[in-house]
């Protein structure tokens, strides 16, 4: 059987080319929030796959993807840390790997972009924790902006 477009597998599947968005129209982060609203894991979890999303992905999806991950991942362990810290030997760990994890990138203070922001409060819905990132002008390149202008 010969196919001309996209993939053939033994198994009688078909496959197009181009990426799964590009097929579907779907954002991976909202995929991977369908994902994770079936099958919910604790905080610690979530975190770790947040950052492991981060690292199988980093040079395979677009910059801006992968600094949203970043970010993403990032603002989740902020938001958790406190959670973290009520979880006994396994939370304390989880805190003193974000500290590390921190250090090893030199943060010591940490602005999320609004849209970055957005992403933020909705990754941290899917584990019911509120985050509410502001309004577009208050973000700091519009505070800048209003100060020198």
């Amino acid at each position: 059987m010969v196919v001309e477009a996209g993939e053939y597998r033994p198994n009688g599947e078909e496959f197009a080319e181009g990426s799964q968005q590009e097929q579907s129209g779907v954002n991976p982060f909202d995929a991977l929030a369908e994902q994770t609203r079936l099958n919910v894991p604790d905080i610690g979890q979530y975190y770790d796959m947040w950052v492991g999303l981060l690292s199988e992905s980093e040079g395979y999806i677009p910059q801006h993807l992968t600094d949203t991950v970043r970010n993403v991942s990032y603002g989740l362990g902020f938001l958790f840390y406190q959670q973290w810290g009520e979880m006994g030997y396994t939370g304390r760990s989880m805190q003193v790997a974000f500290q590390n994890r921190l250090a090893r990138h030199n943060i010591d203070q940490f602005t999320l972009p609004y849209d970055d922001a957005k992403q933020l409060q909705r990754a941290a819905s899917l584990v019911n924790v509120e985050y509410d990132p502001g309004e577009p002008e208050d973000t700091p390149e519009n505070v800048a902006n209003e100060r020198s202008g």
